[in-house]
């Protein structure tokens, strides 16, 4: 007979061959010396293919948004992908935009896959990351000053200006404007009588949703009138340096707002997809943490565990034992336990100050009996004498 074995490797004494994915029979036969088929062994070699093909996947995309513009154009290669058996697979895109599409600022995903013959998937995905590096444009930001101050008016001037805007090209016109130093438009701008001139600088910072910061600053100088005692309090507006504030054009028509509205809703849909991912992240990291620490604690119990933390922060080493603990059964079981001690002391202190307890007890003697009479008991002190009127009895009775 012929041992048919299945297939094994060439170290362990048998043959060894490439074979391709899929079913492969294998027969062997025994010839005689004349060429004729004695015996036969057959069996079928399976290969299944359960590896996914290899996807080239390219790093996360960082750039800016064009001069003066809300989005930028961004451009990638589709990623290859290859399989042992297939060979080089098709790459599909599940989610994201194409290759050369505007992306405005936030973070946006793209996923690709690849499927081989055997339906075995590999996923790539990787962000496209638009960021605003560009500050605002600063609007109306007013000019330096010289202004002449006299006597009968204090030496003050009142001068007056509008507060800059600021022109982003993601937020509009949504900028902050803060006065960071100075003083307020319409308020007295005063100058030593010592002093025949002063400086007042006055700054202000425009910034958009993106930290980005830009900067107006303009200089008033206070000069004293020392010929004119007399002269016109100065409340006059200041003029201001170029560029001027747009005029805004409003939205034609119904399309733009809808577009608009679109556009919103899409940033929305967008940033929640990020932090519903940042959340997973969060929750996997909290997982990985309680499996390194051995055990899964439930938010209840991480709440009883910190509510206990700072109980005993707070809690006075030198509160009493009554005070430490809220409970009054407890309070009373305690009270309980040290009145009975007190009371097994003092029963204690009382049978030893009788003499029951430790009395001295002499030796019974042969001929002491305990009489036999029903409910008839002799005490230790009674029995003892009768033992020495017994004794004394004798002795006379072998004198005589």
């Amino acid at each position: 007979p012929i041992p048919c074995v299945p297939w094994q490797s060439q170290t362990s004494g048998q043959y060894q061959r490439r074979v391709h994915g899929g079913k492969t029979g294998v027969v062997y036969s025994v010839v005689d010396s004349r060429g004729r088929v004695v015996r036969t062994c057959d069996f079928t070699i399976s290969v299944v293919d359960k590896d996914p093909p290899v996807i080239g996947c390219r790093k996360n995309i960082v750039t800016e948004t064009d001069k003066n513009k809300e989005n930028t154009v961004v451009n990638w290669d589709v990623p290859n992908a290859f399989d042992a058996v297939d060979g080089e697979v098709d790459v599909v895109q599940k989610s994201g935009l194409a290759p050369g599409s505007s992306f405005d600022v936030g973070n946006w995903r793209i996923r690709y896959t690849a499927k081989d013959s055997k339906g075995n998937e590999a996923k790539c995905n990787f962000y496209v990351r638009v960021r605003d590096n560009e500050p605002p444009t600063v609007h109306g930001c007013p000019k330096d000053y010289t202004i002449k101050v006299f006597e009968e008016n204090g030496w003050a001037a009142h001068p007056k200006w509008a507060p800059p805007t600021g022109w982003d090209n993601v937020d509009k016109e949504n900028v902050k404007v803060e006065q960071v130093a100075g003083l307020n438009a319409g308020e007295a701008f005063t100058l030593n009588p010592d002093t025949n001139e002063t400086v007042v600088k006055m700054l202000y910072h425009i910034s958009d949703k993106s930290g980005n910061s830009a900067t107006c600053q303009f200089h008033v100088t206070l000069v004293k009138s020392e010929i004119e005692k007399k002269g016109v309090d100065f409340n006059e507006d200041l003029a201001t340096e170029q560029p001027q504030a747009p005029d805004i054009p409003e939205p034609a028509g119904g399309a733009a707002k809808r577009a608009d509205h679109f556009n919103k809703k899409r940033r929305g849909m967008e940033s929640s997809k990020v932090q519903k991912m940042r959340e997973k992240r969060d929750e996997r990291r909290r997982k990985a943490k309680e499996k390194r620490r051995g055990g899964h604690r439930s938010k209840k119990h991480e709440e009883r565990i910190n509510r206990l933390k700072n109980k005993d922060k707070n809690d006075s080493p030198r509160q009493s034992l009554f005070e430490s603990n809220k409970s009054w059964r407890w309070m009373i079981f305690k009270v309980f336990l040290i009145i009975a001690a007190l009371a097994a002391v003092g029963a204690l202190l009382f049978l030893y100050l009788s003499g029951e307890l430790f009395q001295k007890k002499g030796k019974r003697l042969p001929t002491a009996r305990a009489s036999s009479k029903p409910g008839w008991f002799t005490s230790p002190k009674k029995k003892k004498y009768r033992l020495r009127g017994r004794s004394s009895e004798t002795a006379k009775a072998h004198r005589g």
